[in-house]
């Protein structure tokens, strides 16, 4: 392997790590949230618990489509329009106008992330 080959799967891997950092700080992040939930929009623990929980059924969804996606895509391309969508649809869920709302939105936000755990676990591998 040549020198510029070994950068580049070093950089590879530093976007991957970044990227399933970014999805689990997400997904993880998310509960601590709860408290904020219940006040601001009127929810019970269980209410908020499911809302928290969205991403992950969002993941569940869509993560044998983003598999499909790397394998004939490329990581690159699945890593980068899933982190992009995520980000852009966790932008409109911060102006959110109802619990609903935000639930479909952190669903959808999941989904997008899903892409992270396809993407750069094939990456790793394929390095």
């Amino acid at each position: 392997m040549n020198q510029d080959a070994r950068h580049r799967s070093w950089v590879m891997l530093g976007l991957g790590t970044a990227g399933q950092t970014a999805s689990t700080t997400v997904l993880y992040g998310l509960p601590f949230l709860v408290p904020a939930f219940q006040r601001e929009y009127g929810l019970s623990l269980a209410a908020a618990g499911v809302l928290v929980s969205c991403p992950v059924f969002g993941i569940l969804l869509s993560l044998v489509g983003w598999g499909a996606v790397a394998d004939r895509f490329g990581e690159r391309i699945a890593l980068a329009a899933g982190l992009l969508s995520a980000a852009a649809v966790l932008a409109v869920a911060a102006d959110a106008g109802g619990a609903r709302a935000l639930g479909a939105l952190l669903v959808a936000a999941g989904a997008a992330g899903a892409s992270v755990n396809s993407a750069s676990g094939r990456l790793v591998i394929g390095w």
